[in-house]
């Protein structure tokens, strides 16, 4: 009885993140980026950002002058279950502060997708090794 008492106990505790939280975990390919209205996508060392589950994020390098930019390129996340905002903690220029979130789906390329906007950023970016057709009606 035991046993079961903590095998509910801890599927109850892994379920406490929110729908918002486990659709956001894993890898995604940044398609488009936009700071202070102007594209910045081919200013990314990489064009990939990943949300892990322990809260932590890896954020691309930037180009924003002459040299790529030291700024840290990882992070903390979490996500304001009151309003749906994914608020990132980082020291990162561009990919730090209160984002608000939204999930979409590409269906010409069966992808499916994040957008993060907020006054100075909008960023479009489609989650990879996810099957479409598996996840579409849960987006």
């Amino acid at each position: 009885m035991n046993k079961f008492i903590l095998i509910v106990f801890v599927l109850l505790l892994g379920s406490c993140k929110n729908i918002h939280e486990r659709k956001l975990i894993g890898l995604y390919t940044i398609d488009n980026v936009a700071f202070q209205n102007n594209s910045i996508l081919h200013s990314l060392g990489a064009n990939m950002i990943k949300f892990s589950k322990d809260g932590t994020c890896d954020l691309p390098k930037i180009r924003l002058d002459e040299s790529l930019n030291t700024e840290e390129n990882y992070g903390t996340w979490c996500i304001d279950r009151q309003d749906t905002t994914i608020i990132i903690n980082s020291e990162h220029t561009v990919l730090s502060g209160k984002f608000n979130l939204s999930f979409k789906k590409d269906h010409n390329n069966k992808l499916l997708q994040i957008v993060l906007k907020n006054e100075d950023l909008h960023m479009t970016a489609s989650k990879m090794l996810q099957n479409f057709d598996l996840n579409k009606n849960n987006w």
